[in-house]
């Protein structure tokens, strides 16, 4: 949908997940993605610094925020936690919380050690279906 102070446009597409086995740290402490928004230059830009790996890792200020194009939510081996301060506020994201699937905190890139693996999650995403090996992270 594309809106403004009106609903512009309605299309629909068929959606198929990327497969996605490597992600690459970028930070970019300036930006601002807190509302879904046609104009995605500013991801593109940092997505198109992925090098040889699938999808990226946001990082902002010292913190992982989301990939670029869902939220993240990562495994301790007994919990699931996600960022405190996403970029996004998505819904599949907002749900797991209010499911008490999914543990707010800070989670600093050298806090990605403490897990063993990252799910990427959005509306078209489960907890579950995109699941990234930490091992397959790689640095800036």
């Amino acid at each position: 949908m594309i809106y403004g102070q009106e609903l512009l446009q309605v299309e629909f597409l068929p959606y198929t997940p990327r497969p996605i086995r490597t992600l690459k740290l970028v930070a970019d402490d300036a930006i601002d993605y807190a509302w879904k928004s046609e104009d995605r230059s500013t991801l593109n830009h940092l997505f198109a610094q992925k090098g040889d790996c699938d999808d990226i890792l946001i990082v902002k200020n010292g913190l992982l925020t989301d990939s670029s194009y869902s939220n993240l939510a990562f495994y301790d081996g007994e919990a699931w936690y996600t960022p405190e301060t996403p970029l996004l506020q998505g819904i599949q994201r907002e749900c797991l919380l209010r499911e008490g699937c999914l543990i707010p905190t800070s989670i600093r890139v050298e806090d990605l050690n403490c897990f063993s693996q990252i799910a990427l999650i959005n509306a078209m995403l489960e907890l579950g279906d995109c699941v990234v090996d930490v091992m397959n992270v790689f640095g800036e």
